[in-house]
């Protein structure tokens, strides 16, 4: 899903997860991912849990844990939300293309 804001501004949501329908980019992993641990503390996307003495935030997570182990990371969750990134392109592909007799002036 994506929503056409104006010119070449696009709003693509992360692909909605369970019941909710809540959803971050970190949805996008899978569980092993998920529980990759750093220095004996795993990733806690929900503010309301989080333990600085059990939890490591976003960036760490980022930085920390998946930038080091990108190349054994299982990216196939990514799938539906590059799909609505090239649905975007093939749009603006479309939308933007000048007819050819506006062209000629």
């Amino acid at each position: 899903m994506f929503h056409h804001l104006t010119d070449n501004l696009y709003l693509v949501k992360t692909p909605e997860h369970g019941p909710s329908g809540v959803s971050c980019i970190e949805s996008l992993f899978d569980k092993t991912t998920l529980d990759l641990p750093l220095n004996g503390k795993t990733f806690q996307p929900d503010g309301k849990k989080f333990d600085k003495d059990k939890h490591i935030g976003k960036v760490y997570f980022a930085k920390k844990v998946i930038g080091p182990a990108a190349g054994t990371i299982d990216w196939t969750g990514f799938n539906p939300l590059l799909k609505r990134i090239e649905a975007v392109l093939k749009h603006h592909a479309t939308a933007s293309a000048v007819p050819a007799s506006a062209s000629s002036s």
